[in-house]
């Protein structure tokens, strides 16, 4: 990485005034009584190196206008995100709640046709908080948070729209052709492809400019989501000829497109103050994700994070702590310098709060509300600690990060053991403490545990169920990406080996207490325990190792030697994913798990249960196709799915199920036709399907 001046150095010629913020109304500055209800600016830019900007010490680039909004406001020198990558960054961002909380932890891909693929439609944006309380909203630039139209920004809180759906774009064409799963999606205004001219950056600028001089009387929150400086690295060639003395070609297009971003948050600014609306606006300028460094899956090496330690991609400094700005000059302090740990989490959160919109007690937010801490009316750290997790979909491997003060437990690589810093007196994480410090790490490390209880595993099959690449995910293997997780708390405490607890089996104890004699349902014992690690929500099965199998809820063992025969779970507040793991259970004659918020696929496996008779899962959440190997059910006789979210034609193959009497699929999104001999049954389908010629 390359050398530059210290934050500090930089902060000094900018201002006089880059005090504490508890001295921040000795300032000249002081700010004027707030507005009531202020604007909102949001300038979200794309891979940004923490050292990649005037106020944090670049010495081979200029960023005067960045440099100015600095100077306007309050700087959050320890500013992070939730992701040191962009999808699950701005799933964070947007909701103002982690990512890990409802799942997200890859980026999504451009999948138009895809309603499975995209930030989840029961976790709100801001956008919608704000746009309720009456503001006028618009988002120009990336979205990558689900393209189909339930995900589309026009029906997420955004009245305007003017970018593109995906995860990147050209910067200087539009590329009609790119395929659903590609990165490179088409540029949308509104529900309708558009076209450009010129430089991108400065198109979106264009449009950002027309939304803050149209004037509705009603204060309004613009999302300007910039995708420079991501690749691909492009840039005017009168600006990469300006850096024509970086050695470097990759780093001197890089330059040259902050250069230009640069100049167009100029223009945003200089548009705010012509139309008289600066010091009335909120302006909010940060990175989703450190600036590209090398890792074993990347050679990129053209940003610069100093003094922080690797980049995008990674829990070290360099990943996720991000050049960080807020600046109000009509309500916030300006010239100074907050030193405590903030998160992107926390925009959504101040902004909703200066709108005073209404919380949803349902799904309360993880930020805070930054102006009581930038005014000096709060003292000391906004919450106790900052958490970020992982959960790879290839490896099955968590890496994960807490921070609490100035102490730092980070496990960054999947093969590594977590390591102990103080960044107080080690920002570039140079010195791992654990073995010196291991009381730290535990308390580091039981309140990661506490965090991540609750959360849920990675829910996102990558890139899209919708993408023919991964066609075989249809047949179940996306399930295995949408597990919950097991036992964290054991995982991740740091505690000498001696101490560790062994992994229990339902051989242990007493669930089956002689499993040579019985070993169909030791089995059946393992495979409920694997399913009820797919569970959420607020019901806790009493399902475990240390009482026989026989006696936990809604599971009926019968015969000699026994077998689990029944399921009765009906409306039990289970949420998750159905779990394929029912598939084994192979003497199951009724299963009864109607009436709660179960999500995914109806997996293929069940088709394994040829003593099965009954199945009522209906006024639940699945979705996705009917499976054909549901038709290896031949003893079922009742099949309840009706009022669910399934979609695609019904399988010819049903058809042949020889003791079916009774059929429910209404309430369904189906298509196509039905199968004669299901006519001939108690049936209830949906409306409008013809029966299949014979």
């Amino acid at each position: 990485m390359r050398d530059g001046l210290t934050m500090l150095r930089r902060l000094a010629a900018l201002t006089a005034c880059a005090l504490a913020v508890a001295a921040a109304t000795g300032c000249a500055d002081a700010p004027r009584p707030a507005a009531e209800r202020p604007n909102v600016v949001l300038i979200f830019v794309d891979d940004l190196g923490y050292n990649d900007v005037g106020y944090n010490g670049a010495d081979d680039i200029e960023t005067p206008n960045i440099d100015r909004l600095a100077a306007e406001g309050v700087i959050f020198s320890d500013g992070y995100v939730t992701h040191p990558f962009c999808g699950p960054s701005r799933a964070g961002l947007m909701t103002s709640r982690y990512p890990a909380r409802f799942g997200m932890e890859h980026n999504l891909a451009y999948a138009p046709e895809d309603g499975d693929h995209g930030l989840p439609v029961d976790e709100p944006t801001f956008a919608e908080g704000l746009q309720a309380a009456g503001y006028r909203t618009g988002l120009v630039g990336k979205w990558q948070l689900g393209a189909a139209p339930p995900f589309h920004p026009n029906n997420r809180g955004f009245d305007d729209f003017y970018g593109f759906l995906g995860g990147a774009h050209d910067y200087f064409r539009v590329d009609h052709r790119s395929a659903p799963g590609s990165d490179f999606a088409p540029l949308n205004d509104g529900f309708e492809e558009t076209e450009f001219d010129g430089y991108l950056t400065d198109a979106l600028t264009d449009r950002a400019v027309e939304f803050i001089r149209a004037d509705s009387g009603a204060p309004f929150f613009l999302y300007l989501a910039y995708n420079a400086p991501h690749t691909p690295l492009q840039a005017p060639d009168s600006l990469v000829r300006k850096y024509s003395h970086v050695d470097d070609p990759d780093r001197r297009v890089y330059l040259a497109m902050i250069d230009s971003l640069d100049q167009n948050v100029g223009r945003v600014m200089d548009a705010l103050g012509a139309a008289g609306k600066r010091e009335d606006t909120l302006v909010f300028f940060l990175s989703d994700n450190g600036g590209v460094a090398p890792t074993p899956h990347s050679a990129f090496d053209w940003a610069d994070n100093a003094p922080f330690r690797d980049g995008k991609s990674n829990f070290h400094e360099g990943g996720i702590r991000v050049p960080f700005i807020g600046s109000w000059p009509g309500g916030w302090p300006q010239g100074v310098v907050y030193g405590e740990p903030v998160i992107s989490l926390d925009v959504g959160a101040t902004a909703l709060a200066l709108a005073e919109s209404p919380q949803d007690p349902e799904r309360p937010l993880d930020g805070v509300d930054l102006t009581p801490y930038v005014r000096g009316e709060e003292k000391g750290p906004s919450r106790e600690a900052l958490f970020w997790r992982q959960w790879s979909r290839e490896t099955d491997v968590i890496t994960y990060a807490v921070r609490s003060g100035g102490m730092k437990l980070v496990k960054s690589d999947a093969n590594g053991a977590p390591a102990l810093y103080d960044l107080s007196n080690d920002p570039g994480e140079t010195r791992d403490l654990i073995a010196e410090r291991p009381e730290a790490a535990r308390r580091l490390a039981l309140l990661w545990n506490d965090w991540t209880a609750g959360n849920p595993g990675n829910l996102y099959p990558f890139p899209s169920l919708y993408d023919d690449a991964i066609a075989e995910a249809r047949r179940g293997v996306a399930e295995e990406h949408r597990r919950i997780g097991g036992e964290e708390g054991e995982l991740f405490l740091i505690t000498p080996p001696s101490a560790e607890k062994a992994a229990q089996t339902c051989s242990d104890g007493v669930a089956v207490p002689d499993p040579d004699a019985n070993p169909g349902l030791l089995g059946d014992c393992e495979a409920l325990m694997r399913a009820r690690d797919r569970f959420a929500g607020s019901y806790a099965l009493d399902w475990s190792f240390d009482k026989p199998v026989s006696t936990w809820e809604g599971v009926r063992v019968r015969g000699t030697p026994g077998r689990v025969v029944e399921l009765a779970l009906v409306r039990k507040g289970l949420d998750g994913i159905l779990p394929p793991e029912f598939g084994e259970l192979s003497g199951l004659r009724e299963m009864g798990i109607e009436e709660n918020p179960l999500k995914g696929m109806l997996p293929p496996e069940w088709g394994n249960l040829r003593n099965l008779a009954k199945l009522a899962l209906h006024d639940s959440q699945a979705e996705g196709p009917l499976p054909p190997a549901w038709a290896g059910m031949t003893s079922l006789q009742e099949l309840w799915l009706n009022r669910n979210r399934l979609t695609g034609a019904i399988p010819p193959e049903w058809g042949a199920l020889p003791r079916l009497r009774l059929i429910r699929l209404d309430g369904n999104d189906l298509a196509g036709c039905v199968p004669p001999a299901l006519r001939a049954i108690r049936n209830e389908f949906p409306q409008g399907l013809a029966t299949c010629e014979a």
